[in-house]
């Protein structure tokens, strides 16, 4: 009995919803996605389209996380990847310092052998 009272409901709203669409008060639907959402906007608990909004909030917030996320591993990859610059360039400024230290260390006993002489 309710099935039937409820068809008997829907039928009457969906041809007033054709006699908008006629007298283009609404938009016509194209699709069975904008049916469904018709539908639910219409007859669903009000609490669907609550929990959808929440949802949809949910899910930008979650891909706000993950680009955060990916954002801060390629800081890491960066910052790794600095660190070993930074640690080569001190190596080899290192070795061209000792190479230096060797060379004023040898040309001065070069000079002091001179000397000697």
């Amino acid at each position: 009995m309710a099935t039937l009272s409820f068809q008997e409901y829907v039928m009457t709203w969906w041809k007033q919803r054709q006699y908008d669409v006629s007298i283009e008060r609404k938009i016509k639907i194209m699709n069975w996605h904008e049916l469904k959402e018709c539908i639910r906007r219409k007859f669903g608990l009000p609490s669907y389209e609550k929990n959808k909004k929440i949802r949809e909030e949910m899910n930008e917030l979650v891909k706000i996380g993950r680009k955060i996320i990916d954002g801060e591993k390629e800081y890491i990859r960066r910052e790794k990847e600095y660190r070993e610059k930074l640690q080569a360039n001190t190596k080899t400024k290192e070795k061209r310092d000792k190479e230096k230290k060797e060379k004023r260390d040898k040309e001065k006993k070069e000079e002091e052998e001179t000397r000697k002489e």
